[in-house]
């Protein structure tokens, strides 16, 4: 049995695994008749390396083939799979369609990775590769939202039978406990987001000519629709508003 070290040394021809992708789905076909060819499959590969911002030299070998390590083999098929799955995450991306991407596409996309490549790689090496995806498409973090989502869907539904003062109870209740847990980690990121923009827009003024009637039009016009946006939320936050005045105060 070769080692791991071994088969990273070998490669695998993109053009194999695309051929042994049309055989595989030509024998799944319930009817027989031919599924995706294999040329599809090389086009997609070039695809995902233009997706990847990878140059197509870096993943061709001294006979200019594209070729992967041979242990990625399973990794690669599986992706290549997924580029043509109609309407999958894969698909939509390569055909620009991002915005019509839901959580869904993700979930089901990472758990078709793990189910393809489950049993046909080296166990470290299939938790290597299906951590780099997760990092990529945040999926573990899709997994948190959608649990989250499904709870509190479910929740609405148990609460129905209640007055529908009660369930607003409910509700907000669970809203502030939200806020109260993680209230330090968002007055912190609005407050520098804040305190940036006010540094930003003094060194601006201090580029342009040390008064906001003297910057160009497009500028004054940009700090003026800042200031409104800026002013409005908070009068809306007072609490944090008295908290960034005084951590300002300190600077």
């Amino acid at each position: 049995m070769k080692s791991t070290s071994d088969k990273v040394n070998e490669k695998a021809s993109i053009s194999k695994i695309a051929k042994d992708l049309e055989e595989q789905l030509y024998y799944e076909s319930e009817d027989g008749s031919p599924g995706v060819s294999s040329r599809t499959f090389e086009r997609k590969f070039v695809k995902l390396l233009e997706l990847a911002e990878i140059d197509r030299d870096e993943v061709k070998d001294d006979r200019n083939r594209y070729s992967i390590d041979s242990s990625m083999e399973p990794a690669m098929a599986a992706m290549l799979l997924e580029t043509v799955r109609k309407d999958g995450m894969l698909d939509k991306i390569i055909r620009g369609k991002e915005d019509a991407l839901e959580i869904e596409d993700v979930l089901y996309f990472f758990n078709n990775l793990v189910k393809y490549v489950d049993g046909k790689m080296d166990e470290e090496e299939k938790h290597a590769f299906l951590y780099e995806v997760d990092k990529n498409v945040h999926y573990s973090m899709f997994v948190s939202l959608y649990n989250m989502q499904s709870a509190i869907l479910a929740l609405l539904g148990n609460i129905k039978i209640y007055p529908y003062e009660y369930q607003l109870t409910i509700l907000q209740d669970l809203e502030q406990q939200v806020f109260n847990r993680f209230h330090a980690q968002i007055a912190n990121n609005v407050g520098d987001f804040l305190k940036d923009v006010l540094r930003q827009r003094s060194l601006m003024e201090d580029i342009g000519a040390g008064s906001e009637e003297d910057l160009p039009d497009d500028l004054q016009k940009y700090y003026s629709e800042i200031d409104s946006a800026v002013n409005n939320f908070l009068e809306e936050n007072d609490q944090l508003k008295q908290e960034l005045l005084e951590e300002l105060k300190r600077e």
